[in-house]
Order: C-alpha cells, then structure tokens, then sequence
C-alpha cells in the first residue's frame, strides 16, 4: 500500500473553496485544464443538511496508457467512478474510487481538509492506494502514485482559477 499527501493554499476561505469542489460546473472546467482527463460527469447528487454525497464519472485520456501495458490494459478499463462525502460542518471530504476495470486488485481512498488560515485557507489530500498483485502490485503503485498525485495538483490549480468564478471575484 503506498500513501501520499499534497498540501495547498488558497487564498479564499475555506468555505468558499469547498463550495467551489461542488458547483456544477466544476466538472467541465476541471476536465478542460486538467491533460490527463477527457470527461468528469456527476452521475448523481444527494444533499441533506451539512452533507452532500456526490458520485462522479472520470474519464482519462486514452493516450495517457503507458505503452507498455496497452496490450491488457484497454481504454475503457482505466476510467472510474469517484464517491465523494462532503461535510461542510467539518470541511472534510471523504473520497473513494472505483475503477471501470481490475476492481478486484485495486482499492483507493482518501480525505481533503479545507483547514481556514490567518489568510486564507489550506487544502490537505491525504490518500492510499493499493495494488493487490502478485510480483508488479508495488510497481503499479508507485507509478500510479505519482499520476494521481500530479493529477491533483493540477487539479488543485485548476481549482485555484475556478474560484475567482464562484466567489466573486471575477
């Protein structure tokens, strides 16, 4: 199992940036700047209260599929289904993924803390990734690792230009 946390400041609040992880058109606007990400639809969106639960499809770019592993690895395997828990009361998100294929090797779960600052706020990913395979599990994890993790940064900046939108500043 491989772990990793990402670390960012913004300079809004901390309930701004997590009304802006759940407006509606986050989605498009993340998928538009985010090179390895082709599609992030919400599939579903229930709120009640403080809570919100939000389920959400990600599509990557195929292209993004290391030659090496294009003869088992198919497009539609490496898409995912993202779960999110949102507490707003908390600013804590609970997230977990599950992959369009090898769901039954691959397990993923993490958390982001909106924590406010003198000025502004911090946004803490804390995630695990696990790869149950025999011999490559361990490769596969620290080369997943490291796209997750640039992912999210630029998914965090990508974030950063979001907010000017939603919180009016633009």
């Amino acid at each position: 199992m491989r772990s990793f946390v990402l670390t960012q400041t913004y300079d809004a609040t901390a309930r701004q940036v997590m009304d802006a992880m759940v407006h509606p058109d986050l989605n498009t606007f993340l998928a538009a700047r985010i090179p390895d990400l082709k599609e992030r639809v919400e599939l579903s969106r229930n709120a009640s209260g403080d809570q919100l639960d939000r389920r959400t499809r990600c599509t990557p770019n195929p292209d993004r599929i290391p030659e090496v592993a294009r003869g088992v690895v198919k497009p539609e395997m490496v898409g995912w289904v993202e779960d999110a828990h949102f507490d707003f009361s908390r600013n804590v998100v609970k997230v977990a993924i599950t992959p369009n294929g090898f769901r039954d090797v691959f397990r993923f779960e993490g958390s982001i803390h909106v924590t406010p600052q003198a000025a502004g706020c911090v946004r803490r990913v804390e995630a695990s990734l696990e790869i149950k395979m025999f011999v490559v599990g361990r490769f596969v994890e620290d080369y997943l690792v490291e796209e997750i993790r640039r992912n999210m940064e630029a998914e965090g900046e990508a974030l950063r230009a979001f907010l000017p939108r939603v919180s009016g500043q633009a």
